[in-house]
């Protein structure tokens, strides 16, 4: 720490730690001093690793932060501080996790705080989901280090959509809103799926995130380009888009922060034949694409035209069609226009999983100033253990700072 920023120190178990007085956070934190602590913060600025005495120190903090400490071997109390100034104290203990434990908790109406059964409580370690009972209430056992939790039901919307925890110490309750959207058709079932024929039915897919669906009408998305614009999908879409015969979503715009930005944040599902007509995409976090800003599942037939476009944060992955990819792709296209910071592919960022018979034809612009470059593909900005095949890219690539790799094809 620079000199001339000490304030009174704090004493944690014999360690003496000082904090900072003007524009950092203090920061002492966690008995004994645990090292590798990631401390992030909801403004959404970059995180920071506690040093090997468990010390940290954040800059250029202003107004109201939450700050949460996240480390898959330990779990903290409290699990995480608002602070509002520079003067608070930022201290969290670890409890450290052993090989697995076990969460419950409550999930019931907002209005009456009735529980609501038969809710699918999924899990991001991959482990098996549970269902809540009659009293709305599940249990979870055999779980270890840092875990996503996410309540799943069709007629239900929920408070938070998610919850990471890392111990068994942790409150997991959340809090359901009934939907009231009605789509043109169907039941939501793999043989009769939902219709979708509006902006509205198509923003109602949010709250039936493990339905199947199908586009019937073209659909134009301009009623929602207020403010921060369109809300992405999620946390997660476990269902299955088909984008039906020859009909478009037009007019897509978003303009915020945070990460997973697209029309959908985040899908683990089938998306195909969707098709997205001159898109209009800002965003400044990470994993940015037109149609999904991170994709685990498979995408079949789609394309995307328009601009993409991440800005802000130095480390993150920006792609035409999804950001970043683990799934598969398969005949797809991106013709949308990327620019980002870090990571630039024409159709993916990354891509750890499998792209085959797809192209991009669009620009890719790295960035343009400054020393940020790191791996600009005309299809692919980073292909991380990936598998391309029979997939070309046609866009003019350019970056004016140092690139560490950039590629007509793959970064």
């Amino acid at each position: 720490m620079s000199a001339g920023v000490i304030v009174d120190p704090i004493i944690i178990e014999g360690v003496e730690m000082g904090s900072s007085d003007r524009d950092e956070i203090p920061r002492p934190i966690i008995s004994s001093g645990i090292s590798g602590v990631e401390i992030s913060f909801s403004d959404g600025s970059s995180s920071v690793i506690t040093d090997r005495s468990g010390n940290w120190s954040k800059s250029g903090i202003t107004g109201a932060v939450t700050v949460t400490p996240v480390h898959d071997d330990w779990s903290f109390d409290p699990p995480e501080l608002l602070v509002d100034g520079p003067s608070e104290s930022v201290d969290f203990t670890g409890t450290e996790i052993g090989i697995d434990y076990t969460i419950s908790g409550l999930v019931t109406e907002n209005a009456s705080a009735v529980g609501i059964e038969g809710v699918n409580i999924a899990f991001s370690d991959g482990s098996s989901s549970v269902t809540t009972n009659a009293d709305g209430e599940w249990s979870k056992s055999g779980l270890s280090g840092a875990v996503t939790v996410t309540p799943v039901h069709d007629d239900w919307s929920f408070d938070p959509p998610e919850l990471l925890v890392h111990g068994p110490s942790e409150s997991v309750d959340f809090t359901g809103t009934e939907s009231g959207i009605s789509f043109a058709g169907g039941d939501g079932t793999e043989s009769d799926p939902y219709q979708v024929a509006t902006a509205a039915q198509l923003n109602e897919i949010r709250n039936h995130l493990s339905s199947y669906f199908v586009q019937t009408a073209d659909i134009d998305l301009s009623g929602y380009t207020e403010g921060d614009g369109w809300e992405p999908i999620g946390p997660v879409f476990w269902g299955s888009l088909d984008g039906g015969a020859n009909h478009t979503i037009s007019g897509l715009f978003i303009d915020r922060t945070g990460d997973k930005t697209g029309l959908f944040a985040n899908s683990g599902g089938d998306i195909l034949n969707v098709k997205l007509v001159d898109v209009d995409i800002t965003a400044d976090g990470d994993w940015v694409g037109a149609l999904a800003g991170s994709n685990s599942g498979t995408i079949t037939n789609c394309t995307a035209d328009g601009t993409v476009t991440q800005t802000g944060d130095a480390t993150a992955t920006v792609g035409g069609l999804v950001g970043s990819n683990s799934g598969t792709i398969t005949g797809s296209e991106s013709n949308a226009a990327v620019s980002g910071a870090f990571t630039v592919g024409g159709l993916s960022g990354t891509n750890r999983g499998t792209i085959a018979d797809s192209f991009a034809t669009g620009p890719v612009a790295g960035p343009q100033t400054g020393d940020l470059g790191n791996r600009v593909g005309g299809l692919v900005g980073l292909n991380e253990n990936g598998l391309i095949s029979d997939s070309y890219a046609t866009g003019l690539v350019t970056i004016d700072a140092a690139g560490y790799a950039v590629g007509g094809l793959v970064g």
